[in-house]
């Protein structure tokens, strides 16, 4: 169970409990149920901003292992700007490609010659252009970058059309003891509950 469902499911065995205690008032219940939300609600917005962050920094880590340079440890500054360069003059290549068969065409060519520089650049357009032929032809020997890309690739999906799912799974649902009250109104509650306990 991850952090964020050990929160919605720690948020509802708690509002349960307090639904089940007899010793309780309606009003005891009340404040309570506002301060469980409030704490639940507080700590689901941390886990929300940390999954973001952790998405966007394994993002980063996945977009260098599909698309970043392949040059081996300890390469001289000449032959990281010797591959720029050539880098730049096969993305101005690819960028010329109309239809996805000249994509699979120069990818078959670069593949034929060695010229893995011209193959990257050639499946980068390719994934602009959604030419999956051409993506399919370029993983195929390349397993571990296929991998990275289906991980980036199940991302992208959480953050646009998942991410509607994902904020109604992992959001706090205002219980019924609150139906009615403010925010600011609950967190005012929850706050004299907690002082009262503690006090």
């Amino acid at each position: 169970m991850n952090k964020r469902d050990n929160i919605a499911s720690t948020y509802h065995q708690s509002m349960k409990r307090i639904r089940e205690d007899r010793k309780l008032s309606e009003q005891g219940k009340r404040m309570r149920a506002a301060q469980v939300y409030s704490a639940a609600k507080a700590a689901m917005a941390e886990a929300n901003k940390e999954r973001s962050a952790e998405q966007a920094n394994r993002w980063d880590e996945l977009e260098r292992k599909v698309w970043g340079e392949n040059l081996p440890f300890g390469a001289s500054h000449a032959d990281r700007a010797a591959n720029n360069m050539a880098m730049r003059d096969a993305l101005q290549r690819a960028t010329q490609l109309k239809t996805e068969g000249d994509a699979i065409r120069l990818l078959r060519q670069a593949e034929q010659t060695d010229d893995a520089t011209l193959a990257r650049a050639v499946a980068q357009q390719a994934n602009e252009k959604d030419w999956s032929d051409v993506l399919e032809t370029y993983f195929e020997s390349r397993p571990g970058k296929r991998d990275a890309f289906n991980e980036m690739c199940d991302i992208h999906r959480e953050r646009t059309t998942g991410r509607t799912v994902d904020s109604v799974a992992y959001s706090i649902a205002r219980p019924v003891e609150l139906s009615g009250m403010r925010d600011h109104a609950i967190e005012a509650l929850a706050s004299e509950t907690s002082h009262l306990a503690a006090g």
